[in-house]
């Protein structure tokens, strides 16, 4: 325990937030009304810096510096780090302003170091804690069904999955993918109406998604290299019964795909922003606030139902298999046929994810 008050200054770099900053300012103060806040903009070009200015004469314990142009997150952070140092703080919180990071916390950091601690960290995903992505979801043999009152519109959803490593630059941005395998992926489906962001639209919990355990190697998406004789099928198994799921397609069929496809995840990764009214997420924040993996996986994409997929929601004790093929090296018929006969594990050149289908 710390004796006495300490000093504590909130440092926040912001660049084209001027549809959070206000609201963001004005939820830190009510709950922690004595807390200086220091906002460091680089030059927003939509006045970021002018309305934080305007909210600091409001509010008042605000203040706003103006960097002269766009230097990256950790210029910033180093910036206002040595601006409160410099001032005497003791103790420095930083946070994103575009809600990615709950204001309504900072109680409880302050009284993490207040109570002896040197450092308190926020995590999104923590396992076991309350969070939305505290619960992890991939499994590779079971589809864990949600609990609900209502009846449940769950699907599979029959994708390929890319690993990739990724690269950032000395801001924590993601400047390059590198993929490094391709597999069985099932997205598993259930809209939830109402949902205002896409990752709260879909089901999600312990064993919601499904990865296979054995994947193809890769070293690159072109559509004439390792991948192009991929396809990707999928089928329901129940009371006896096996029905296609999803059309049997090719993995290069995808809109996009190579190069244009890892481009543009790039480009999401490193530039899309999340805001409270829109159903984006600030993914980059997400990849920060999960320490800069090295490897992400990416489900790039679902195949079209059957009649039958489009119709038929999952139900405990069916049997759900999504499988990527070589087709070099099995027909769709041969796929098929094992899948029938309970034998899809032992297909060769197959990437197979086989999930039972249950209750917690």
């Amino acid at each position: 325990m710390r004796a006495g008050p300490v000093r504590t200054a909130l440092v926040v770099p912001t660049y084209q937030e001027a549809g959070n900053i206000e609201r963001f300012l004005k939820e830190v103060r009510s709950v922690l009304p004595e807390m200086t806040v220091f906002v460091c903009d680089d030059n927003s070009p939509d006045g970021t810096g002018a309305i934080a200015e305007r909210v600091a004469g409001e509010l008042g314990g605000i203040e706003v510096v103006h960097r002269i142009a766009k230097e990256g997150l950790g210029a910033a952070y180093r910036h206002g780090f040595a601006h409160v140092l410099d001032a005497g703080y003791e103790v420095i919180i930083q946070m994103d302003v575009d809600f990615s990071h709950d204001p309504a916390l900072l109680p409880a950091f302050e009284a993490a170091i207040v109570d002896g601690n040197d450092v308190a960290v926020g995590s999104r995903y923590v396992p076991g804690g309350a969070t939305f992505l505290a619960q992890f979801p991939v499994s590779s043999d079971a589809i864990t069904l949600p609990e609900s009152a209502e009846p449940l519109n769950l699907q599979i959803e029959p994708e390929a999955a890319v690993v990739f490593d990724v690269a950032y630059d000395e801001d924590g941005a993601v400047v390059a993918l590198r993929p490094t395998a391709i597999g069985a992926f099932n997205d598993c489906s259930i809209r939830r109406p109402g949902a205002k962001k896409i990752s709260e639209k879909k089901n999600w919990g312990p064993a919601s998604k499904g990865l296979a355990a054995r994947m193809f190697e890769v070293t690159d998406l072109r559509g004439d290299g390792a991948t192009a004789n991929l396809r990707i099928a999928s089928f329901l198994r129940r009371g006896g019964e096996t029905s296609a799921y999803g059309q049997d397609s090719p993995v290069t069929g995808y809109s996009y795909y190579g190069d244009q496809l890892v481009d543009w995840i790039v480009e999401r990764l490193a530039h899309q922003t999340g805001a409270p009214e829109t159903p984006l997420e600030d993914v980059g924040a997400l990849l920060r606030a999960a320490g800069s993996p090295g490897t992400v996986l990416v489900g790039i994409g679902a195949t079209r139902y059957t009649p039958f997929g489009e119709s038929t929601f999952l139900v405990d004790g069916d049997d759900s298999v999504v499988i990527v093929y070589d087709a070099t090296v099995s027909s769709p018929e041969q796929v098929a046929d094992a899948v029938r006969a309970g034998r899809e594990h032992d297909l060769e050149a197959a990437s197979v994810l086989s999930q039972r289908v249950g209750t917690a």
